[in-house]
């Protein structure tokens, strides 16, 4: 009996260290290293039982108990988080000291080996049964064959123990531990069977699962490659890959077929920048390329290509670099938009506005000369005649050419307006510029914080410069104007005030209206238009008497930067 048990130290030695290695290899999934565990422990109660005799009887007996009752819990713990991801109840490891109260009880105090058996099979036999419970009522459909397999395996390790509390129960004295009895044998048989089968199921299992959710996983790329086909071809967007260490360039067939380049399927295709990238652009293209050192960096560029029929197409392209899968070397992924429609566009309307804004300008010239004309001839008929009838009709005539003057202003600044591209700007240096220190001459001026950038049109200068203008023009003695910035939630306020005389409550609307107002009508009305081009929203929201105050407000995602109250 005792070469049958060193052959079952020996094997399961093997079982434990190929259960192990195959864990730390592939992991698995949660329980398979208690699993993995359990059968080294099983492997430490054998040991036990082959050193009885050769140990002290109490260190034997200790370790078999202890380790038989761990090496079942962990199998218990390992099937139940294999199957469910849960642990077993707390409760359940209290059969430790349990056992060890009745192994102690059986040894000091009767002295007897069926005892001490009977309190180890019982929990054994227990342990068992809940382990292939466990793989029952979690088994998928019946004609998984392995589940199965498992279930009856530790159902005949429950009834061997079962009959093993019937055997030693029948007759409890005098029994010695390797004799050769029925629940002896096929206890020690089964038990080398039950390792080498729990092992084999326990892989197979486990990699049959990893394969199921593999071929799962293969299942959802191919759907999200075949969306992902789908919005590329319906954006008719084309995606290349660059090596940053070799330069080396390749292409989708999308990219390669708007450039006019035919593919050659016998073999790999590889272009450099250089052969496709517009000269012009090249050096700009190369000098974001430089920028990127590391993994997960993104760049953006607009550039033109050149087709192999030498067409010049404008593309806008965006891209993330990451380690090639194939070695060290970074890579650039990207995707690339052909945006030549919207730029000839673009360049034909500037083109229209470009004549139209001279049209006009030429058209404002004459007109603005006629009304000088206008004028002189009045101002000399008014020195001419007297009579009151015709310096009325003069005075007539000389307020119509001051509208028709003013009018014809107005259309070359409102003309100016959407004609350059909105930017990032930062009040605090239009505030510090020569023209707004002579505008203001001896008025105290406060500044915002510095570094917060606004997106507008560039025209805001001339809206900051009305502001200002009105209030020395307007609003009495005014000894202080004042910028600043406070927050509305996720948006930002630009606040102008002035220590002014205010606005009445009745004007606080009409004020924007076009041609209301002491001058020419237009500022705040002109104003406003400006600022609507980037969304921002001007009011008026002073109390009369003591002051204007102007409330610009900026969406969030129009303004960045930092002031001292926090990060934009």
């Amino acid at each position: 009996m005792r070469t049958v048990v060193f052959c079952i130290v020996l094997i399961e030695l093997f079982l434990s260290l190929i259960m192990i290695l195959y864990w730390k290899r592939r992991r698995g999934y949660p329980g398979f290293g208690f699993f993995a565990l359990s059968i080294f422990i099983f492997t430490l109660v054998h040991i036990c039982v082959l050193l009885r005799g050769s140990i002290p009887d109490i260190i034997s007996i200790v370790g078999t108990n202890l380790f038989t009752i761990l090496g079942f819990l962990f199998t218990y713990e390992g099937a139940s988080r294999f199957t469910t991801n849960k642990p077993i109840t707390a409760s359940w490891y209290l059969l430790i000291p349990l056992n060890c109260a009745g192994m102690m009880y059986g040894y000091y105090y009767i002295n007897s080996l069926g005892l001490r058996t009977i309190f180890l099979s019982i929990p054994s036999c227990i342990l068992a049964f809940q382990i292939a419970r466990t793989f029952f009522q979690t088994r998928e459909h019946k004609k998984d064959i392995f589940n199965w397999l498992i279930i009856l395996n530790f159902l005949i390790l429950a009834i061997i123990f079962f009959f093993r509390i019937i055997d030693f129960g029948v007759s409890i004295q005098q029994r010695i531990l390797l004799e050769s009895s029925v629940s002896n044998d096929f206890l020690f048989i089964y038990s080398l069977f039950s390792a080498i089968a729990s092992s084999i199921l326990f892989i197979t299992i486990n990699t049959d699962r990893l394969a199921q959710e593999r071929d799962a996983q293969i299942g959802e790329i191919q759907k999200l490659a075949e969306k992902y086909d789908l919005a590329i071809k319906a954006a008719d967007v084309g995606v290349w890959e660059m090596n940053l260490t070799t330069r080396e360039l390749t292409l989708d067939d999308q990219t390669t077929k708007k450039l006019g380049i035919e593919r050659d399927n016998n073999k790999k295709d590889i272009f450099s920048i250089q052969e496709l990238i517009h000269p012009e652009d090249l050096p700009l293209v190369v000098d974001k390329i430089k920028t990127i050192t590391t993994e997960d960096q993104e760049i953006s560029s607009e550039h033109r290509l050149v087709n192999k029929n030498g067409e010049i197409r404008y593309h806008l392209s965006y891209a993330r670099s990451s380690k090639s899968s194939d070695g060290p070397d970074l890579r650039l992924v990207g995707m690339s938009i052909d945006v030549t429609p919207l730029r000839q566009a673009q360049n034909s309307l500037k083109t229209t506005m470009k004549k139209l804004s001279m049209l006009s300008s030429i058209t404002r010239h004459d007109i603005l000369n006629c009304t000088t004309v206008i004028k002189l001839s009045v101002n000399l008929l008014d020195n001419d005649y007297r009579d009151p009838q015709i310096q009325k009709g003069l005075l007539t005539i000389n307020a119509a050419e001051e509208k028709i003057t003013n009018l014809i202003r107005f259309t070359g600044e409102y003309e100016e307006m959407g004609l350059h591209d909105p930017m990032w700007i930062d009040i605090f240096d239009i505030l510090s510029r020569h023209a707004v220190m002579r505008l203001i001459g001896g008025i105290i001026l406060v500044k915002p914080e510095k570094g917060v950038q606004i997106f507008v049109d560039p025209m805001i200068e001339k809206v900051l410069y009305n502001l200002i203008e009105n209030s020395i023009r307007h609003g009495g003695e005014v000894r202080e104007v004042s910028f600043s910035y406070q927050y509305e939630d996720l948006d930002l306020q630009i606040i102008y005030t002035d220590n002014g005389s205010g606005i009445p409550f009745e004007e606080k609307e009409k004020i924007f209206e076009k041609g209301f107002g002491k001058n020419t009508g237009m500022g705040l009305f002109l104003c406003r238009e400006i600022l609507a081009l980037t969304d921002i929203r001007l009011i008026e929201d002073g109390d009369p008497g003591k002051g204007a105050r102007f409330v610009m407000t900026v969406r969030s995602g129009f303004f960045k930067g930092e002031m001292k109250t926090g990060k934009i």
